[in-house]
């Protein structure tokens, strides 16, 4: 039961000194004008990340919509009667980038 007490009380140490450690770096980098570059860049290729994952959602959500006969066809397209089924039995596919 004593190894068990020195455990917690050790671990709850490490915990509260990695949170003061952080505060302190934070606190730090704020004072110098913001996060370093390196963080910077890859929060913007995360949103940049989330945006193409959003658009990629829309245009699914399109060709899904012309399968079903929710939406017209755009202008000057025709819909392949093969690639509407396989839309409608695995709407969820993996499709490998075009392009």
């Amino acid at each position: 039961m004593f190894a068990k007490a020195v455990a917690f009380a050790a671990g709850a140490a490490v915990g509260f000194g990695a949170v003061l450690v952080g505060r302190a770096v934070l606190a730090r980098y704020e004072q110098e004008g913001g996060l370093p570059t390196p963080f910077e860049a890859a929060r913007a290729d995360l949103r940049d990340f989330a945006h193409d994952v959003a658009e990629g959602m829309a245009e699914r959500e399109e060709q899904l919509r012309v399968a079903l006969g929710l939406d017209a066809a755009p202008e000057g397209t025709r819909l392949d009667p093969d690639a509407t089924r396989a839309l409608l039995d695995d709407p969820a596919r993996w499709r490998a980038p075009t392009g």
